[in-house]
């Protein structure tokens, strides 16, 4: 599935902007314990500008600290500018460096950026009283690709393997998206389109890709063992 990953880029960002003006800044994070929504905006304006560096220079840079603002929701939303403005201004096929070695270009970066703010929007939705705002399933389709196609071999490679004792199907109800995950001994896992399962994980798909970042979600429906062991394990930093 191919979507506009800019446009629900921005999307996002309003989001992120709008739950931040309603949230308390020393607020808990439920999804973050050691985080205050503070916190948060922190670390995901840090994450906008080492990105935003890295798309300019095409080379890996230095993670930035940065300290919170007063205004959370300003401080976001200027921050927020400066990572579409580079967005929107570099080539989305140029070579830059990524944290996945089948994709070098800033195609990358548009896709981490978007599930990246998406995920945290949630987080700060979560902070403070009232309805979460839903979360588009083809956006939620492509958050799941990204975990099992990035995610699970980014984790193998840094030391954390996803506890899959047999082939699990991932499957999203409502849009019939479905990603059969097989596992390779010593290797990330093997992940094909379009395929069902004994064992499975299905449900919405905003809900599937909320439970694979271990992020409070509506039912989902986990049958077998090996589906249990898989969703409950680490996907996800």
């Amino acid at each position: 599935m191919t979507i506009d990953r800019l446009g629900a880029l921005r999307h996002v960002v309003d989001r992120m902007a709008a739950v931040l003006s309603a949230a308390p800044p020393a607020s808990e994070v439920p999804a973050c314990p050691e985080w205050t929504v503070a916190d948060l905006t922190a670390h995901i304006i840090s994450v906008h500008r080492w990105a935003a560096s890295i798309m300019l220079s095409t080379t890996k840079q230095e993670f930035p600290d940065v300290r919170p603002e007063d205004d959370l929701a300003a401080w976001y939303a200027r921050m927020a500018a400066a990572l579409l403005a580079t967005v929107d201004a570099v080539d989305p096929r140029e070579t830059c460096w990524t944290m996945d070695p089948t994709n070098r270009t800033v195609a990358f970066w548009r896709r981490r950026q978007l599930h990246e703010t998406l995920v945290h929007s949630v987080d700060v939705a979560q902070a403070r009283p009232g309805e979460v705002a839903p979360i588009d399933p083809d956006v939620a389709v492509d958050g799941i690709d990204e975990v099992l196609t990035m995610w699970l071999p980014r984790m193998e490679r840094r030391g954390v393997s996803a506890d899959l004792v047999a082939p699990v199907c991932v499957r999203a109800n409502d849009t019939g998206d479905a990603w059969l995950v097989t596992p390779r001994p010593g290797e990330a896992p093997e992940v094909t389109p379009g395929v069902s399962h004994e064992s499975y994980v299905a449900g919405p798909a905003a809900d599937v890709f909320l439970m694979m970042w271990k992020r409070a979600a509506g039912p989902v429906d986990v049958h077998g063992d090996a589906a249990e062991r898989f969703l409950a394990s680490r996907l996800t930093p």
